[in-house]
C-alpha cells in the first residue's frame, strides 16, 4: 500500500528547502517504524521522470521526500504507510521547532532500532 500525503511541517516546511534535510532521525519511531529515507530532487510533476524517482526510491526505502512537493509513503497495509507517515510528520515537527538545538539520534542507536525491526538485518 502506498500513499502521497501533505502534512504541516513534512510537506509544506522541508521539501522547499534548500540544501534538503537528509537526516530526519530525531526520533527513534523514525529510525524503527521508516528506516532510511530518500530524498528526491525537483521533478516535473506528473512526469515520467517523477515517476521513475519515486519507483526506484521506494525499491529501497519505505519513503521518499519529492523536493518541492511532498512525501510518499509505503508499508504492507495501508495502516502502516500512515503509521510511518505520521511518526515522519512527528520527527519534522520536533526538528522543526527545535532548530539547532535538536538531539539527534547517534549512528549507534540507529542501527540498534534497525535491527530491532528488521530481525538482526540493520537494513
Amino acid at each position: 500500500m502506498q500513499s502521497s500525503l501533505h502534512w504541516l511541517f513534512a510537506s509544506r516546511r522541508f521539501p522547499c528547502r534548500e540544501p534538503m534535510v537528509t537526516d530526519y532521525f530525531a526520533l527513534p519511531e523514525v529510525a524503527f517504524y521508516i528506516g532510511p529515507i530518500v530524498n528526491i530532487p525537483y521533478k516535473l510533476p506528473g512526469s515520467p521522470q517523477l515517476a521513475e524517482a519515486v519507483v526506484a526510491a521506494m525499491r529501497e526505502s519505505n519513503m521518499a521526500v519529492l523536493a518541492n512537493h511532498g512525501q510518499v509513503t509505503a508499508g504492507k497495509s495501508y495502516d502502516e504507510a500512515i503509521q510511518r507517515a505520521v511518526f515522519f510528520e512527528l520527527a519534522c515537527e520536533v526538528i522543526v521547532r527545535n532548530g539547532t538545538q535538536l538531539r539527534r539520534l547517534t549512528p549507534e542507536a540507529i542501527h540498534e532500532l534497525r535491527n530491532l525491526a528488521t530481525g538482526g538485518k540493520g537494513v
